[in-house]
């Protein structure tokens, strides 16, 4: 009888010690499997939202600080037209990129925080934009001059007419005094002259004149 006890309470404990041990292998089983499960919808994630997300912002800071480089550059009008072209191209295409930039973030989904911050991003972005293209314009329509820098134009029509002012005093002069005086007869001589024969100005009318 005794011994019929013990092995009854040995298989008890054996059945209590598997099924504790079952117990265990299927909780670290689902463990396993609900780490597993997150792991993947984390890398999933990363993947196809977080990547792409950081690539599109660092898109649209990367194209903006080329154009204000640019706009930098173009505001100098006493660079070479050409320089001065060539940054209007490199601005065109950092706004072309800067635009897909912005798509390719709009089309990924967002949390709550984000989806705010990015909304009030676009209202930033859209008046940014909007001066940009009013610096483009203005840009442009000193580019269709053709004169160059024209506030150093100015400069020197305002120098080149001082100094036909001075010839002509200096003729008032001769005409009352009977002095002669030297210089003032060869054209090509005069800072007018010198400035003629080197300046480029490509405005069809201005160079008429």
């Amino acid at each position: 009888m005794q011994k019929k006890e013990r092995r009854m309470k040995l298989a008890t404990r054996l059945a209590l010690g598997f099924g504790s041990l079952t117990l265990i292998a299927v909780g670290l089983g689902v463990a396993s499997y609900y780490g597993s499960a997150r792991n993947a919808f984390t890398i999933q994630n990363l993947a196809d939202v977080q990547t792409p997300a950081v690539d599109a912002l660092k898109g649209i800071q990367n194209a903006m600080n080329i154009i204000k480089a640019t706009q930098r550059t173009m505001m100098n009008l006493g660079i070479d037209s050409a320089i001065r072209r060539r940054q209007d191209d490199l601005l065109t295409v950092a706004r072309t990129e800067s635009e897909a930039a912005v798509e390719r973030y709009q089309s990924l989904p967002k949390n709550q925080e984000a989806a705010t911050l990015w909304q009030q991003f676009q209202t930033e972005w859209q008046s940014w934009c909007k001066e940009n293209t009013e610096f483009l314009r203005l840009f442009r329509e000193v580019e269709a001059l053709q004169v160059g820098n024209p506030l150093q134009l100015e400069g020197e029509l305002a120098r080149f007419r001082g100094d036909h002012y001075k010839l002509e005093d200096q003729l008032h002069d001769m005409c009352q005094s009977q002095k002669m005086f030297e210089g003032g007869e060869d054209p090509a001589a005069c800072g007018f002259g010198k400035w003629k024969a080197t300046q480029k100005i490509e405005n069809p009318e201005i160079v008429r004149l």
